[in-house]
């Protein structure tokens, strides 16, 4: 890992050549993107998502991919599964390409692809990653954070590049981080 200097404000920017890498301007329209699917995510509350279609329960979604990852600066193999999401594969959707990139100040973007390869409609999606922080024991967690990105309709054979912003670093080291998507069938 070494710091490259980040030219809008002359301040080092840790970067690690080992994680997946995307060009600055593809990182500031994915960021832009996610803070704007949060914060219109997050005035919703009314059990719709921003597309005004009610939201996906978990327990009850047609169709769910999960996967847990280390964080980047553990040393742990990338592919070992971690933390207390079981991964899930689906013929209807697939995840690809999941990225989790420290943006300094800007905080956290954890980012990804979600396919449709079914032949129906998928709609509504709910992407939520969470950060987590095991115990002392490694076994369970001490501390946790979460954040959403939606999507009203996928069709069939279509992507989404989601994106999720955390605006700032958690209060706490995180050890891994977990990335759900489920959805119903239209």
């Amino acid at each position: 890992m070494h710091d490259a200097t980040d030219s809008s404000s002359g301040s080092a920017v840790p970067y690690d050549s080992s994680l997946p890498t995307m060009n600055r301007r593809q990182f500031v329209r994915t960021a832009l993107t996610a803070t704007a699917t949060v914060g219109v995510a997050g005035c919703s509350g009314s059990g719709t998502n921003s597309g005004g279609a009610p939201d996906v329960d978990p327990d009850t979604a047609d169709v769910e991919v999960a996967i847990g990852r280390n964080a980047p600066q553990n040393q742990s193999p990338y592919e070992d599964s971690v933390g207390n999401v079981v991964p899930r594969e689906s013929e209807e959707l697939s995840m690809s390409d999941v990225i989790f990139q420290r943006a300094g100040e800007r905080g956290i973007v954890v980012a990804g692809d979600a396919t449709n390869t079914g032949d129906r409609v998928l709609r509504p999606l709910n992407a939520e990653v969470v950060l987590y922080n095991r115990d002392e024991e490694g076994h369970g967690v001490r501390d946790a954070t979460s954040t959403q990105a939606e999507r009203d309709r996928l069709g069939a054979g279509d992507t989404w590049q989601w994106a999720v912003t955390f605006g700032s670093d958690p209060s706490f080291p995180i050890d891994y981080f977990t990335v759900q998507i489920v959805a119903n069938f239209a």
